[in-house]
């Protein structure tokens, strides 16, 4: 995944000199509200990683990631390794790397890595709105081999490898994260698929966008957006 995303950022590099935004499947955006947003000059950075406010579920239990990063001094564990044989698709290994993960789980720090980049690691998903600068910078920064060494085979890299690189860099004060309304209460693996009961609760939060959706789950949901927004 890092390394297709990197080929996406070196391909908008190539071809576009302003700002750009990585979106993902099953979220309700569209250009017009991109072009609304961003109509006047924004010096921002839109990159959602994981704050106070943001929970996960630890060893069975949600918990804030703030209380996560502090028992676990700033290390949620997806710098987690996976040895190059962990990687085939084969079924076997699959249920070997699962056996493997909900172990790590469960040993705290016994399975970390030594902190080579001597960076604070942040985590949050990889959709992000980033000046053409801040792109190029993140870029450059890949493209000299540490981080992509260090991430190669980890746990859910692409969403730790740019908010750390990002939340590292001299556009750390510009970072603001409330583009994209996710719902995750009482949900573990996938956020809340909106429906047509979800209405109310999308038309009071203030956010740009919102995920997740799913025409074959409730198709109502997503035409009503469009016939009213």
């Amino acid at each position: 995944m890092n390394g297709e995303t990197l080929k996406s950022i070196e391909y908008i590099k190539s071809i576009i000199e302003k700002k750009c935004t990585f979106v993902c499947d099953r979220g309700y955006d569209a250009n017009i509200y991109y072009e609304y947003f961003l109509k006047e000059e924004c010096n921002d950075d839109f990159i959602i990683r994981l704050t106070e406010k943001r929970k996960l579920m630890f060893k069975g239990k949600s918990k804030k990631t703030s209380e996560i990063a502090v028992k676990r001094k700033g290390k949620i564990k997806m710098n987690m390794y996976f040895p190059n044989w962990m990687r085939s698709k084969n079924f076997f290994v699959r249920c070997l790397k699962m056996g493997y993960i909900n172990i790590a789980l469960h040993l705290g720090n016994l399975l970390d890595r030594k902190n080579t980049l001597n960076v604070d690691f942040y985590y949050g998903s990889q959709w992000w709105t980033l000046s053409y600068e801040c792109a190029k910078e993140i870029y450059d920064i890949l493209l000299k081999g540490e981080y992509i060494d260090y991430y190669k085979g980890s746990l859910v890299p692409d969403e730790s490898i740019f908010q750390t690189i990002y939340m590292n860099s001299r556009f750390k004060d510009k970072y603001y994260d409330k583009l994209t309304y996710v719902n995750w209460k009482g949900q573990i693996n996938h956020p809340k698929t909106f429906t047509i009961e979800d209405c109310d609760e999308l038309e009071k939060v203030n956010y740009l966008m919102a995920r997740k959706f799913d025409e074959d789950f409730d198709d109502k949901i997503i035409n009503k957006l469009y016939d009213e927004l």
